[in-house]
Parts: structure tokens; sequence; C-alpha cells
């Protein structure tokens, strides 16, 4: 049994969701609370959470959005301390049953349920193609233009482009069958 854990990590909101052998299992977008203290207790916070969500759902494999900056000057005040946050978050490999621990580009993910030529990531249309996308292959019912969802979808979206990823290598080893996974079978829906 595969348990992929997705995290969309973040200051103040982040995304989590649990693929159990390719189908949505759990999602949440989590908030810090607005009296949280910045810097290192704050790290500390998002680490204690996410090794409770560890602990609960028992990952195999924790797959983490690789977090880039696009150079504004707001995001830039806050690049520090977002890469001791993912930091932080690979050490959840450590913890019981050292889940394996995987870093995803965002344009990477996006692009591998999506396809090329889309906008970057925020834009409208990339959102609503990612939240079509796991309506269609998860069931799940998400409204990009939420603030909540966007991150929970987001997380989706990197533990799904994981499982793909992990399915198609698979398939390329020598004498393996198919997998056997109704996520991968679209035509069977039409």
């Amino acid at each position: 049994m595969q348990r992929i854990l997705g995290i969309d990590p973040g200051t103040r909101f982040c995304g989590g969701a649990l693929l159990v052998d390719g189908a949505l299992d759990w999602h949440q977008t989590l908030v810090a609370s607005p009296a949280l203290p910045t810097g290192e207790d704050e790290i500390l916070h998002w680490y204690r959470r996410w090794r409770g969500i560890v602990r609960c759902t028992q990952p195999t494999v924790i797959v983490i959005e690789d977090y880039t900056w696009q150079g504004s000057e707001r995001t830039s005040a806050n690049a520090a301390l977002m890469w001791q946050q993912v930091g932080a978050l690979r050490c959840l490999g450590a913890l019981p049953p050292s889940p394996q621990i995987a870093l995803l580009a965002p344009s990477a993910w996006r692009q591998q349920l999506v396809g090329r030529g889309l906008p970057k990531k925020g834009s409208t249309e990339i959102d609503a193609a990612v939240a079509w996308v796991l309506t269609q292959r998860l069931g799940a019912a998400c409204d990009p233009r939420s603030k909540g969802d966007g991150h929970w979808v987001d997380a989706a979206g990197i533990a799904l482009a994981w499982w793909d990823t992990q399915h198609l290598l698979a398939c390329e080893q020598p004498g393996a069958a198919p997998p056997q996974s109704r996520l991968l079978d679209t035509a069977s829906q039409k």
C-alpha cells in the first residue's frame, strides 16, 4: 500500500493531502494562528503540526513542493523562513515510519498534471486546470478561487504527480505488468 502525503508549504497557509493507493484519503488547509510569532517559533509550530499529521497518516512517501521565489520584494523577505520550513519538513523522514522524502518543483508537478504552455503559478487558468484534473481523477470537489481550497488542491496535485511518476517508472521496468489503477484508466470513465 502506497501512502503519499503531499505538502504545499507556506508561512501562513499550508496545504496537505494524503493519497492511499492513488485515491484521495484526506486533505486540509492548515492555517497559522494570527498571533503566531515569526522566525524560529513559526518553524517549530509548523514542524509540530506536520509531525502530528505524519504520525496519524503514516505515509510511505512525503512529497514537498520545492519552494521557489519569483524575486518580488514582498516575498523575498520571507525566503529564508520558507527555506528553513522546507528543511524542517524534510526532517519528517526521520520519524517513524521513516517515509521517503521527495521535492517537486511547482512547474514540474503542474506541467505533469495539466501539460505545457500554461501560465505560471497563481494564475486563475493554471489553478482551474489543476482543480479540473483533481476533480476528474480523484473526485475531489474543489474551488480554485477559494484561498483554503487552493492550498490543499496544490498538495493533492503534488501527491498525484508523484503517484503518476512512480507508476510510469514501474511500467518501464523489464517484465513489469501495467499498473492496476482506476486513476490511470481515464478512457473507461467516458
